[in-house]
């Protein structure tokens, strides 16, 4: 089963939560509740729920979402996403923020944070070097191909093979550097309070802060 956009769902569900994982579990520390938006088949939220965390997973696949276990499950997009409530945590990865236009995301973000809450946010390190590769996540071999750079604007084709089968994807994204994430923070009312290569942790800005 493929998703409209084009994503495997066999594959998400079989690829390993880990290294993400560990770094996801230090950025949280002993936060309970957790926004996982763009959550796919429960990658992260899946384990999350597992320990004991009350997650919620947001994602515009229902055939993703129809396999997340435990979490209360949204289908919308994230940019839609309208809660009452508020998290102690909420979570942009899969290079989310490295979308043409990012900023409703983390306005998105920002909205269900709690006043004390962080946002941890993953991105490609700015600077990387971009050139074909192959690599395993679980049982899946990931292959990166056809690499086209034109300034921060950056193009591929990602293929997943897995069981036999393979799925190629193109797509672009666009490099976000420390100065760009910080810009796009500050218009949503957040700010940067840890920047460590892919990972950008944020918190709710306070009044002496500009707010």
């Amino acid at each position: 089963m493929v998703t409209r956009d084009g994503c495997p769902v066999a594959v998400y569900r079989a690829m390993d939560p880990e290294p993400t994982l560990t770094d996801v579990r230090r950025f949280l520390g002993d936060r309970q509740t957790v926004l996982d938006l763009g959550s796919g088949a429960g990658r992260i939220a899946n384990p999350l729920t597992r320990e004991g965390r009350i997650v919620t997973a947001v994602d515009d696949s229902s055939e993703m979402l129809a396999h997340v276990v435990g979490a209360r499950t949204i289908c919308t997009p994230i940019a839609n996403l309208a809660l009452t409530e508020r998290f102690e945590s909420v979570l942009l990865l899969s290079h989310l923020i490295n979308s043409k236009d990012p900023l409703p995301l983390v306005q998105s973000a920002s909205s269900h944070l709690t006043p004390d809450g962080v946002l941890v946010i993953e991105r490609f390190a700015p600077g990387r070097s971009w050139n074909p590769s192959v690599r395993n996540s679980g049982p899946v071999t990931i292959r990166l191909s056809d690499i086209v750079r034109d300034g921060d604007r950056i193009q591929a084709v990602t293929t997943y093979e897995l069981k036999g089968a393979a799925w190629p994807q193109t797509w672009e994204l666009w490099e976000r550097n420390d100065a760009e994430v910080t810009r796009l923070l500050y218009e949503a009312g957040l700010t940067a309070l840890h920047l460590e290569g892919q990972w950008v942790i944020a918190g709710r800005r306070q009044r002496n802060d500009g707010s």
